[in-house]
């Protein structure tokens, strides 16, 4: 723990190092590098705002939510299906096609989210 206060206590006068150095050349610091911090929040607040409209409408939540409960209601299908064994091996093979693709639905709705949250931060 005291190794790193000592840390924090040297970076911050080494930063108030910095900027009296500046103000004696009749340079002005940066506003960036004099708020760091809070260009970072803010500027991270803005894309997960942007991030969050874009999310919002460009994906289908309505076509998402009836793939969620058909694959709700075809699982349960499934099961009582695997229950009775018989001549009903064809349709739940059926009806694990319909599964799959309604999986494959979400997990693409799920990654088109995870881009819109991604994308913009990889690039600061």
């Amino acid at each position: 723990m005291f190794n790193q206060s000592k840390t924090i206590e040297d970076v911050r006068n080494l930063r108030n190092k910095v900027s009296e150095m500046a103000t004696e050349l009749g340079v002005g610091i940066p506003f960036a590098f004099k708020y760091a911090s809070l260009v970072i929040l803010a500027l991270s607040f803005v894309l997960a705002f942007f991030a969050n409209l874009l999310c919002r409408k460009l994906t289908d939540w309505e076509g998402l939510g009836s793939a969620r409960e058909r694959m709700e209601e075809l699982s349960e299908k499934i099961s009582k299906a695997r229950e009775g064994k018989g001549k009903k091996g064809r349709k739940i093979e059926l009806r694990e096609e319909d599964i799959e693709k309604n999986q494959r639905k979400i997990w693409a709705a799920n990654i088109k989210q995870a881009g819109f949250y991604l994308a913009p931060f990889s690039f600061f």
